[in-house]
């Protein structure tokens, strides 16, 4: 078979794709079927012109775009003075974080979401309180985000320690979420007797997990053994798949060629099929006379967008004072503008309608079609008929691709990580508190190799770096430890349970048999990295080693944290 022209992780389509074709006057707007949601503009100011009388006004979201400044990078900070024992998530890195996705769930229906790895998530009805306890009713927005490796887990800057009589373990993790629900801004409460589900999506197979919760105020608490099954999800046949793309792609060019005819035919009638403005075009309101162009004048918030077939069109012409303006139709029936200055200008135009008019004019040619219909006994019905069941067709298999593609994400979405496993897991939550759960293994730090080391920059050794935390993780395992507080000192409790903070030597270990990266953020807010193969490279000595750290002073993003540790 040739190869697949499915991206299998591709994000999964969006709402707005998927009923791109929701109706027939919406599949005949002029933009093709399944295109993908234009991005929104920023504004511009509205630019008029008189002309011999006649308004010009050059429509400012439509006609003329300025990009944004890129904003600058400021340096990067970290959080000072942090007790971690307590800690729920606190990012260590300045405008670096896991971002969170909103849904809207009517409270008194319920409903779920699924996420784009796969997560499922099922709120009963009157699944939330307010903090009088009182059952809402209307929208509420749930924010989500999940975690599913190191990188992603310590942009988050989520606490990784658990304590457990008086014993410090570290987690290796199977997942976490964490969720928050709100109404007006205020935060709303779980209600115990109509919980939430979280089915979470994970690629660690292993059964040895168990579910924390993290409570604000005291930290990491045992809930429960994870004894979820191991769901097994089949894996979607590509072959089928690919099948349904093809189709759907034959649809669009046969959708395309009766939308086509059927205006070819409007056009002989006298009539036009009302287009929705492209909001990636340019576009301009001109008036014009009722007697000059019939077709247009039942129609109102008219304006003429600038085709693609003026490939030499320029925007900077809106910005010239033009002595006259003048609207024509050739022998085709293309609409023509012409413009007088210093030059002449002629650009092809087409009629369209901005987003708040299409509904107005769709109304308005369904009556003119049916006032048509009925003097010309029903000519143009059958072949309107047949384009409307067209496009319903193309709807239904549109969806069925969509579907296709969201179900193989849910199940694929890590497969690069896991590449010889074809199989997901699904861990369920049942989720009696808004916040950050997890399912996860307390383990010890690793051992093998003592180090007391000192960390220099490798572009100025005579530069030692200062740092509160030093992280160290193995490839292919999802975890990473961390000796938390002030490199140098411990934080300890005594026999009363007071905490108090001791020097120490500044000592790691780690397991020289596996991968291991280590890194850690600067008191200046800078990322410091020593990848396996430079780790492996040095001698250790018995008191002191230097070990040279790459230091990256601009870390943006969850994906540049990946980078530098060259997270696998």
């Amino acid at each position: 078979m040739k190869d697949s022209k499915i991206n299998m992780n591709k994000p999964p389509l969006t709402e707005s794709e998927i009923n791109a074709a929701k109706d027939f006057d919406q599949i005949l707007n002029g933009s093709n079927p399944g295109d993908p949601e234009p991005k929104p503009k920023s504004k511009s100011n509205t630019l008029k012109v008189i002309i011999g009388g006649a308004l010009v006004a050059l429509i400012g979201g439509l006609f003329l775009f300025l990009p944004s400044k890129e904003s600058k990078v400021e340096d990067l900070e970290i959080k000072e003075k942090i007790d971690l024992s307590i800690l729920n998530v606190n990012p260590l890195l300045k405008g670096v974080d896991v971002q969170k996705d909103a849904y809207t769930i009517v409270a008194e229906n319920g409903g779920n979401f699924t996420t784009s790895v796969g997560t499922s998530v099922i709120v009963p009805p009157n699944a939330f309180k307010d903090k009088n306890g009182d059952i809402i009713t209307g929208d509420v927005t749930v924010n989500f985000r999940e975690f599913h490796d190191v990188p992603s887990i310590f942009a988050a800057g989520v606490n990784m320690t658990y304590d457990s009589a008086g014993t410090e373990y570290h987690f290796e993790s199977a997942g976490m979420f964490e969720m928050e629900a709100f109404q007006n801004g205020e935060k709303l409460f779980t209600n115990a007797d109509a919980l939430i589900t979280v089915a979470l999506a994970s690629t660690q197979p292993g059964d040895y997990f168990n579910i924390y919760y993290q409570d604000p105020q005291d930290g990491w608490k045992y809930i429960a053994k994870d004894t979820s099954a191991l769901k097994k999800q089949p894996k979607l046949d590509d072959v089928e798949l690919e099948a349904k793309e093809i189709k759907l792609a034959e649809l669009k060019t046969e959708l395309g060629k009766a939308e086509k005819k059927f205006k070819k035919s409007l056009k002989k009638e006298g009539m036009i099929l009302p287009e929705k403005a492209n909001d990636d075009l340019y576009a301009m309101k001109i008036a014009f006379t009722n007697e000059d162009f019939p077709e247009l004048a039942p129609y109102k918030n008219i304006v003429f967008e600038i085709t693609e077939a003026n490939e030499d069109f320029d925007p900077k012409m809106a910005q010239e004072n033009w002595k006259g303006i003048e609207l024509k139709k050739n022998l085709l029936g293309v609409y023509v503008m012409h413009l007088y200055g210093k030059t002449k200008e002629k650009l092809f135009v087409r009629p369209v309608f901005a987003n708040e008019h299409i509904a107005s004019a769709d109304q308005t040619f369904d009556e003119l079609f049916k006032e048509y219909s009925t003097k010309s006994d029903g000519k143009l019905a059958k072949e309107r008929e047949k384009l409307k069941n067209l496009a319903q067709y193309y709807k239904a298999t549109q969806k069925e691709v969509a579907d296709a593609y969201n179900a193989t994400l849910g199940v694929n979405a890590y497969q690069d990580k896991i590449s010889s496993q074809t199989n997901i897991v699904k861990r369920v939550f049942t989720v009696s508190n808004f916040g950050m759960w997890n399912s996860d293994c307390p383990a010890n730090l690793p051992k093998g190799q003592e180090v007391f080391p000192v960390f220099v920059n490798e572009q100025d050794e005579k530069d030692t770096l200062t740092f509160s935390t030093l992280y160290i993780a193995e490839y292919g395992k999802n975890a990473f430890y961390s000796y938390w507080g002030d490199w140098g000192n411990k934080d300890v409790m005594d026999e009363k349970g007071k905490k108090h903070r001791v020097f120490e030597n500044p000592l790691f270990t780690f397991n020289p048999m596996q991968e291991t990266v280590v890194w850690f953020v600067t008191n200046k807010g800078n990322v410091a990295v020593i990848q396996p193969d430079e780790l492996k490279k040095i001698n250790f000595n018995k008191d002191n080693t230097t070990i040279k750290m790459k230091v990256y002073k601009v870390v943006e993003d969850v994906k540049k944290i990946k980078e530098i540790l060259a997270w696998k």
